[in-house]
């Protein structure tokens, strides 16, 4: 059941909102008359919401959404500036060209991590777009087709491979970007999806620069409020864990008024540990223990810092709560784990070991837990949690691995 709700939980952040905006935006552009919005207005607001979103993407240091967002940009005004079909400087396949770099652009982006736009890799990121936007120009070189417009016009039109070839590159893409996501579990490779999706159906509407440009915008849209996702995971949540963070109590108990049952846990030694094995195992543990308590019925996990978690139970009664309390210290006791061997380790991690014959060995720790109420002591949700801080120290003293009230 655990599992399901995990798979469950993890489709929602990869629907929701890239795949919501996507599909609205599928069963919005037909219903939206043309005359409604001057192109002019629409070209105005994209070119406003473009250079916004590049600005936010920078500001969090978002290198992969900055860069897609300016490719994204780049294509829509190459669209707007490629020769048409009764030009004489006619070239049939620039959406094809366009989907293929597009996709091998986004999908490059979003597979390395964010380093900076003016370390070493932003600034061969940079080189890369230019080189595109330097051949783009040679494409539409003045007076004639220039090299590469010459080799794109010889393709014959009728090459079945050649018209199949950005379909196969966008859906190899998309695998890409989705196994992506699998692995970072973020909204922003989430939004990496979504926009090169959005960004295939920009290219494909040659048929109305009204309708590229809605795409467009749509697309840029998707990777904004991916940045805004991502920023809100990181300041709620805990980046080692998963678990929400301080933060996110602070607002869940601000806005709690009803009856609140808390539990204070605590792992047990975790500082002898951590001197014992180092700290990339006790980053083990940490994630092991909160793995646990996430899984509790009823309750609300979060990192409270260090090595302190809170389960929060609005709501329920001490007594309703206290199986659950022995449930958690029970489920964190049976957990092990196989303390990895000394390569497997992040680099520099064996220097901080005592005993590197230890590699290989099963580890489990135990962890002690406070719990309080709402009552007439403790009438507020802060007092709850005091309360609860206070039983848990309770329970250090009485031995630790126990549950105390």
């Amino acid at each position: 059941m655990h599992s399901l709700g995990k798979s469950i939980s993890l489709m929602t952040r990869f629907l929701f909102p890239g795949g919501a905006l996507f599909v609205a935006g599928v069963w919005g552009i037909p219903r939206i008359p043309a005359t409604v919005i001057p192109l002019e207005t629409f070209v105005a607001l994209f070119f406003f919401v473009s250079v916004a979103a590049l600005l936010l993407a920078w500001r969090f240091h978002r290198d992969s959404a900055f860069f897609s967002i300016l490719v994204i940009a780049g294509a829509w005004l190459v669209m707007g500036v490629a020769p048409g079909p009764h030009g004489g400087n006619t070239l049939h396949r620039i959406p094809e060209l366009l989907t293929g770099l597009l996709t091998i652009d986004i999908v490059l982006f979003f597979l390395f991590r964010d380093r900076g736009l003016f370390s070493i890799y932003g600034l061969v990121r940079f080189l890369f777009v230019a080189i595109q936007v330097i051949g783009f120009i040679l494409l539409f070189q003045s007076g004639n087709r220039g090299v590469i417009g010459e080799w794109v016009s010889h393709l014959p039109h009728t090459m079945t491979f050649v018209e199949n070839v950005p379909f196969i590159l966008v859906s190899i893409g998309l695998v890409i970007l989705f196994i992506n996501f699998l692995k970072a579990r973020s909204p922003l490779s989430a939004g990496g999806f979504w926009s090169l999706i959005a960004s295939f159906y920009m290219i494909t509407a040659t048929h109305s620069r009204f309708t590229a440009t809605f795409w467009s915008l749509l697309t840029v849209g998707i990777l904004v409020v991916a940045i805004v996702e991502q920023s809100f995971q990181l300041a709620y949540h805990d980046e080692l864990t998963g678990l929400p963070g301080r933060r996110a109590l602070n607002e869940f108990l601000a806005a709690t008024s009803g009856p609140l049952t808390a539990l204070m846990v605590d792992i047990d030694h975790f500082k002898r540990f951590n001197d014992r094995y180092g700290h990339d195992v006790g980053d083990q543990v940490l994630k092991l223990v909160a793995s646990r308590l996430a899984e509790v019925r009823g309750g609300r996990a979060y990192r409270y810092g260090g090595e302190e978690f809170i389960i929060a139970f609005p709501g329920r009664s001490l007594e309703n709560v206290l199986s659950r309390a022995e449930e958690a210290r029970e489920a964190v006791k049976k957990a092990e784990f196989v303390l990895r061997r000394s390569w497997q380790r992040r680099k520099g991690g064996p220097k901080k070991r005592k005993n590197g014959k230890s590699s290989g060995k099963r580890l489990s720790v135990t962890v002690s837990i406070g719990i309080a109420e709402t009552s007439r002591k403790n009438p507020s949700p802060a007092a709850v949690i005091k309360a609860a801080d206070k039983a848990l120290y309770r329970a250090k003293r009485a031995g630790r691995n126990r549950v105390s009230k």
